[in-house]
């Protein structure tokens, strides 16, 4: 699933990535799987940076994770390995959900 945000605060040199896992839209209600940093793109008026998420769920569980900032290309990625030892059936019937 990719989503696109984009920056909140004029000149901003970070975001912050949290990787929620859960049936709710809350994420009060959801599990804290990870959370990273993303630095380095560029510094504009708020609103202009756009930064897209992709997540991505292997037939192992594995989330795979990739953040872009649009405007320049720049990249990170990561990989989260999953702790609750979901079977197949599982990580298929999450891999069709919609994110909100």
């Amino acid at each position: 699933k990719t989503r696109t945000f984009a920056t909140v605060r004029d000149h901003q040199e970070a975001v912050k990535i949290r990787v929620l896992q859960g049936t709710t839209a809350l994420a009060k209600d959801c599990e804290l799987l990870a959370e990273f940093t993303f630095t380095g793109f560029r510094k504009a008026m708020r609103g202009e940076v756009k930064i897209q998420t992709k997540f991505d769920i292997d037939t192992d569980g594995i989330v795979h994770l990739t953040a872009t900032e649009l405007g320049t290309q720049r990249q990170v990625t990561t990989q989260i390995a999953l702790s609750s030892n979901l079977d197949r059936d599982s990580i298929s019937k999450m891999k069709t959900l919609n994110l909100k």
